[in-house]
């Protein structure tokens, strides 16, 4: 999975200062109606420079030096402290985190004096976000903890669910998952409790960052979209709905489609600099200069990752720093030589020149105890040594791979958090089932006194049932035979696949010993990784009737890609879908076209001998899909697969048959096979 800048996380930052409750325009009329020199202009200045942070940073600075000399003129240490901390957190915006720090020290200092330990609290949680943006992930936890405990003690729930929000970002960075979770249910549970919606969908934001590091993109999606599903275009909600979209992005660069990354990015980075946001200007700026990255268009990919760079190094963020310059180490290594005589590079030291970027990029991530950066380092070195012909350090590096790897996402990990998911689902369930109790201990009474009436009611309905009962028998008995032709299907479909596995498992495991005998451990390291999120995938999607066409697509390109390395790349291959079809809404049978991809494979190109071609479609026309499955290899005849039917479309061709108005056909074509499934569109 391709590294991300991590901006995109929500961090709850209106807890640095208080919630807005007046747009900028009416805080703007409110100011100018009242100019006089008191606490009620205070807290209207204060106001307006927290809202000002969302939209106009520069203003919300200007707003809050006024609000800050004001507070000294009315000698009020609490209104002071707040206009202080309102400075800093429109500093943290601009990017100027040192002036930042500075004011938030000032305001720690007043609210102190003043006994205001909600003020104290607050300014805390807003220092620990300056140190994680800073990379300094103790402090900020340290930060964080004391901001938790203060809220807990003064019962500020809504501010408590902030500070556990935060610490589970901070976890997050450093590789600890279970503690991540734990830390978002914690707060989920609290804005939940309190109808605190927006609060909501901001968990609801980074728990779907939680599931893409776990490589759950189905789930990390379903979070993103209820987030998304939450946040309207105010002035207010801009920066969070800026998150969830490059999140999104995220999660469809992790699937290899960069072209729609691409586009969320866009959308993401408009936001950003409409409102002046220097993080997120960052943020997507390397992460558009990654996919541009992953897609080999390497002068894209050089122009945002040195933009992105760029910020970060005056942000000072260590952790997006070294993810820039090992990518940056990435796109050296394989930019054609004119692109690098365009940037300034000798082409004949392009590997020192990549080693170099990424030993400084490993040195940022060790320097902050970044293990996930640390992880994707080691692995791109391990690559990079291969290439060079240096054995010994290849084989070094990818050990140190390894030992990371497996330290971030074991099997214990993954059970706990499975273990605390269920225990949160559980209280949850059970919080809710003492609330059904009350509730049905205060209707009981009433109820009782509508006994009497409900039976003759009873009895109406009873003679009316008695004269429909034959026609329910008579349909249920037609939908009975019905259901019981699918459970045949289905149930040839699931034998199908306990055949067909062992016979893949076979050529993969064959495919990474071929590997490993040639040393090429980063091939079979890849290898393995594709290999596992298939098989993952086809678990789930096995156990579904129907699955988006997102999810059978991105097996469907696994399948694909494993297929294509263990045949050493003879064929290339497109997957294409209409711009019209919405791949998360809109539904398809799991594996209905793989066994006619396999076949297109085993039979049709495995045997060609150079410019193979697989070529996956799915189209909308009318109320239809129609999914097509074409290849230019040698057709049925010469594979000798012309007379006979395969047991999987065999089964493929009933499990069709299912469905109204469905149908198959397969045709010979000059140069190859064609195969055509109409399918009618099943829309969530």
């Amino acid at each position: 999975m391709t590294r991300k800048a991590p901006f995109f996380f929500f961090y709850l930052l209106l807890c640095a200062v208080g919630w807005g409750q007046d747009t900028p325009d009416s805080l703007d009329k409110l100011l100018s109606a009242h100019p006089g020199r008191d606490t009620v202009r205070l807290k209207l200045l204060n106001a307006a420079a927290f809202d000002a942070y969302f939209t106009d940073p520069e203003k919300g600075v200007k707003y809050a030096n006024e609000a800050i000399g004001l507070a000294r003129a009315l000698n009020t240490g609490t209104g002071l402290s707040v206009a202080l901390r309102t400075r800093g957190l429109n500093y943290y915006s601009l990017g100027k985190d040192s002036l930042a720090l500075e004011a938030y020290g000032e305001s720690l200092k007043q609210a102190r004096s003043a006994g205001d330990s909600q003020s104290v609290g607050k300014t805390l949680h807003a220092m620990g976000l300056i140190y994680n943006g800073r990379s300094v992930y103790d402090s900020a936890i340290d930060y964080h903890t004391q901001a938790l405990r203060i809220f807990k003690q003064i019962k500020d729930e809504n501010s408590a669910a902030n500070a556990a929000n935060s610490l589970g970002i901070n976890y997050l960075y450093l590789g600890d998952f279970p503690r991540a979770i734990e830390s978002y249910q914690q707060a989920l549970d609290i804005y939940t409790a309190g109808r605190n919606k927006k609060g909501v969908g901001q968990v609801y934001t980074n728990m779907g960052i939680v599931y893409r590091r776990m490589l759950d993109f189905r789930k990390a999606i379903e979070y993103d979209k209820k987030a998304l599903d939450i946040y309207s275009l105010s002035a207010e909600d801009l920066l969070p709905r800026a998150n969830v979209l490059a999140n999104l992005a995220n999660i469809y660069d992790d699937m290899g489609d960069g072209q729609r990354a691409l586009s969320f990015y866009d959308s993401a980075m408009a936001i950003c600099e409409s409102i002046r946001n220097s993080r997120g200007i960052a943020s997507n700026s390397l992460n558009k200069g990654i996919v541009y990255n992953g897609l080999g268009e390497y002068d894209s990919a050089f122009l945002y990752l040195n933009k992105g760079l760029g910020l970060y190094r005056q942000l000072g963020d260590k952790n997006s720093m070294s993810i820039a310059l090992s990518e940056l180490g990435k796109a050296v290594l394989h930019a054609p030589e004119k692109i690098l005589v365009k940037r300034g590079m000798n082409p004949g030291k392009r590997r020192e020149t990549a080693n170099r970027l990424n030993r400084e990029a490993l040195r940022l991530a060790e320097e902050i105890e970044a293990i996930e950066n640390q992880r994707d380092v080691w692995e791109i070195l391990a690559r990079t040594y291969e290439e060079q012909g240096n054995a010994a350090g290849a084989l070094d590096a990818y050990k140190h791979y390894l030992v990371l790897k497996d330290s971030i996402l074991n099997d214990s990990t993954k059970q706990r958090i499975t273990r605390l998911t269920m225990q949160y689902e559980q209280e949850k369930k059970a919080a809710q089932q003492e609330a059904g109790f009350e509730k049905r201990q205060a209707v009981a009474a009433a109820e009782l006194s509508r006994q009497r009436w409900l039976t003759g009611l009873v009895a109406v309905v009873l003679v009316l049932f008695a004269g429909t009962s034959l026609a329910i028998f008579l349909l249920y008995k037609r939908r009975q035979e019905a259901k019981r032709r699918y459970e045949k299907a289905e149930l040839e479909m699931k034998a199908l696949r306990s055949q067909m596995n062992p016979h893949f498992i076979f050529n993969s495991l064959n495919s990474v010993r071929d590997y490993m005998v040639r040393h090429r451990t980063e091939e079979a390291g890849e290898y393995l990784g594709r290999f596992a999120g298939l098989m993952r995938l086809i678990l789930e999607n096995s156990e579904r009737k129907e699955v988006p066409i997102s999810d059978d697509i991105a097996a469907m390109k696994l399948y694909v890609e494993l297929e294509s390395m263990r045949l050493h790349n003879s064929f290339r291959y497109r997957i294409t879908v209409d711009e019209s079809i919405d791949t998360d809404s809109t539904y398809i049978p799991p594996l209905i076209l793989q066994p006619f991809i396999e076949n297109s494979i085993w039979h049709g190109l495995a045997g060609k001998k150079g410019g193979g071609e697989l070529v996956v479609g799915i189209h909308k026309i009318n109320d239809m899909l129609c999914c097509v499955v074409e290849d230019n290899g040698q057709g049925r005849k010469a594979s000798g697969n012309g007379e006979r039917k395969s047991y999987g479309t065999k089964i493929t061709a009933e499990r069709i048959g299912m469905f109204n108005n469905a149908s198959m056909k397969v045709i010979d074509l000059e140069q190859g096979t064609r195969v055509e499934i109409w399918l009618p569109l099943m829309i969530a």
